[in-house]
C-alpha cells in the first residue's frame, strides 16, 4: 500500500527561498549600476530610487521575474526532453540489465504486471533531471497503476487524474507571482498616500515661511505620490505579462503530455490488452451467448414451419372435406330435379 505524502520543507522552502535570492541579487545588481553611474539616466534614476517604496517595489518585480525565468527555463527543459521520453527499448538511454527471472520466462507468458515493471525499471535509467517532468511522472504513474491492477483496464481514468493533479500542481507554480502582482500595485497607492500627506503636511501659511521653499517640497512630495503608483502600474503590467506567456507554454505542454502519455501506453501494452484474461472471459461468453442465441432462433424458426405446414395441412384438408361434401350435395340435387 503506498504511502501518503508528507509535509517536506525541504521541497517546498527551494520554491520560495530560490526565487528571493535570485530577484534580491538581481535588484541588488541594478542598484549597483546606479550607483555606479552605468545608468545615468535622471528619470529612470528618480523612478527607481526616489522613494523607499520604489525600491520595495523594484525587489518585488526583481523576485517576481526571478520567480518566472525559473518556471520559463523548467519548461523550456521539459520541451528539449519531451521527444526523449519514451518506453520503448530503442529509445532508452541505459537498457536495464535483465534478472535471472525475465531471462527465464517466454516474453509470451509475462504478465501485465511484469512488463510494467520493466517499463518503469527502464524509465528510472533515464538521468534524474528527468525525473521532475511532467511526461515522465505521468507515465510513472500511469505504470505504478497498471503495476498494481496487472491490468490496463482504468488506465485512462487514473491518467485523467494525475492530469488534474498536474494542472492544480501548475497552478501553485505561480502563487508566489501573483500574490506580487497583487501586492505591487498597492504598494504604490501606498506611495501616492503618503506623498500627498506629506505634501500636504508641508504646506505652512506666514509671512516668516518661504513659499518657493514650500512649493520645492510639494512638489517633491507630489512627484512622490505619483512616480511610486507609475512605477507600480507599470512593473505590475510587464510581470502580468510574462506570466501570460509563461502560462499559455505550460498549458500546451500539458496538453502535448496528456497525447504522448496515452500514446506511449496503449503502444506498449496493446497487445496485454488483447490478451487480459477478463476481456477473453467477456469475448467468450459473448461468444457462446450468441452461439445459444442462434441455435434458439433456428429452432424456434424450426417449430414455426412446423406448425404452419400442420395448420396448411389441415386446412387443404377442411377444404377438400367441404368440396367433397358440397359436390355430393350438388349431385343428390341437380339428380332430383332431373
Amino acid at each position: 500500500m503506498p504511502q501518503l505524502r508528507r509535509f517536506n520543507w525541504a521541497r517546498t522552502l527551494p520554491t520560495l527561498v530560490i526565487p528571493i535570492c535570485l530577484g534580491l541579487t538581481f535588484y541588488l545588481g541594478i542598484c549597483f549600476l546606479i550607483e555606479q553611474e552605468i545608468l545615468a539616466d535622471k528619470t529612470l534614476r528618480r523612478y527607481l530610487t526616489g522613494h523607499p517604496i520604489s525600491k520595495i517595489t523594484l525587489a518585488m518585480f526583481c523576485i517576481g521575474f526571478a520567480s518566472l525565468m525559473m518556471i520559463a527555463d523548467n519548461i523550456a527543459q521539459q520541451f528539449w526532453a519531451f521527444n526523449r521520453i519514451r518506453l520503448s527499448n530503442d529509445s532508452t538511454p541505459i537498457d536495464p540489465k535483465p534478472t535471472e527471472t525475465t531471462r527465464e520466462q517466454d516474453p509470451g507468458s509475462i504478465t501485465t504486471a511484469q512488463r510494467a515493471a520493466q517499463s518503469s525499471c527502464r524509465l528510472h535509467h533515464y538521468p534524474t533531471r528527468f525525473h521532475g517532468h511532467y511526461l515522465w511522472q505521468r507515465l510513472e504513474k500511469g505504470l505504478q497503476f497498471i503495476q498494481r491492477a496487472d491490468s490496463t483496464r482504468g488506465v485512462e481514468d487514473e491518467l485523467k487524474y494525475q492530469a488534474d493533479l498536474d494542472i492544480e500542481r501548475q497552478q501553485q507554480r505561480y502563487s508566489l507571482v501573483r500574490i506580487l502582482v497583487w501586492a505591487i500595485p498597492m504598494l504604490g497607492f501606498l506611495g501616492t498616500v503618503l506623498g500627498i500627506s506629506q505634501a500636504l503636511g508641508g504646506i505652512q501659511v506666514g509671512p516668516e515661511n518661504d513659499f518657493q521653499e514650500m512649493m520645492n517640497g510639494l512638489r517633491s512630495s507630489l512627484y512622490v505620490a505619483f512616480d511610486t503608483t507609475a512605477l507600480a502600474l507599470t512593473l505590475s503590467i510587464v510581470l502580468m505579462f510574462i506570466q501570460f506567456l509563461v502560462d499559455r507554454f505550460e498549458n500546451q505542454l500539458l496538453s502535448m503530455v496528456d497525447e504522448k502519455t496515452v500514446q506511449e501506453i496503449s503502444n506498449s501494452f496493446q497487445k496485454d490488452a488483447e490478451l487480459d484474461p477478463s476481456a477473453m472471459a467477456m469475448e467468450r461468453m459473448g461468444r457462446i451467448v450468441m452461439s445459444t442465441s442462434y441455435q434458439l432462433v433456428q429452432r424456434q424458426a424450426e417449430l414455426w414451419k412446423a406448425t404452419i405446414q400442420d395448420a396448411e395441412d389441415a386446412w387443404k384438408s377442411v377444404v377438400s372435406d367441404s368440396n367433397d361434401a358440397v359436390s355430393s350435395s350438388l349431385k343428390g340435387s341437380f339428380a332430383e330435379v332431373v
